[in-house]
């Protein structure tokens, strides 16, 4: 394996190498790895990983590329492709970049043949930004969900079709009917649509 790899690495370090170029031009995150250490990393991958080069990931193990908690998911999935299972099924994970921040990715690996050897290619997409804005949305409707439960006034929220989702807990006080009694009621009559109203 060591003289696949070296081979490899000698091929991947050639700057006018049609196969080091071609992988470059892979927009995505690409790692190959023979044995436990990377011997291809593309930009992308430098930029997931906030490195300042190349050289700074080759040599690495595949774990060191990842959040520590999620260590012995990546050291299983080694394992896999190791004892023959030619890919290993997307999975989301937490990237430990260069300088310390948190990135989450969805991953893949498989593994390459060359000649009686085998390396193992990884690559990934970067969804840190998704799952940010996914985070944002739930944070915002935790903090509305909490302002509506907390206000004095009588409000209902529906949909575009007028169809009420809830009503606000002031009902009980208000009107002495459960929200959900509110709500079914509601339903039936078809209010016109609109996202809130205050009686």
């Amino acid at each position: 394996m060591s003289t696949v790899a070296n081979n490899l690495s000698n091929v991947f370090a050639t700057p006018d190498s049609p196969y080091r170029n071609l992988l470059e031009m892979i927009p995505l995150p690409l790692a190959i790895f023979s044995g436990a250490e990377a011997i291809f990393v593309n930009r992308a991958t430098c930029v997931l990983m906030e490195a300042e080069s190349v050289e700074e990931l080759l040599g690495l193990p595949p774990a060191a590329f990842v959040h520590p908690l999620d260590t012995a998911i990546v050291e299983d999935r080694m394992r896999k492709l190791e004892e023959g299972a030619a890919v290993n099924a997307p999975v989301a994970l937490r990237v430990l970049t260069r300088r310390g921040r948190v990135r989450r990715i969805t991953t893949s690996s498989a593994r390459v043949a060359v000649g009686s050897e085998f390396l193992i290619a990884i690559i990934s997409t970067d969804d840190t930004m998704r799952y940010e804005a996914e985070n944002r949305l739930k944070e915002n409707e935790e903090n509305f969900q909490r302002l509506f439960e907390s206000t004095q006034d009588v409000y209902y929220r529906t949909d575009a079709n007028g169809v009420v989702l809830n009503v606000g807990p002031a009902v009980r006080r208000v009107l002495g009917y459960e929200p959900e009694e509110m709500a079914a009621g509601a339903r039936r009559t078809s209010i016109p649509a609109r996202t809130s109203a205050n009686h």
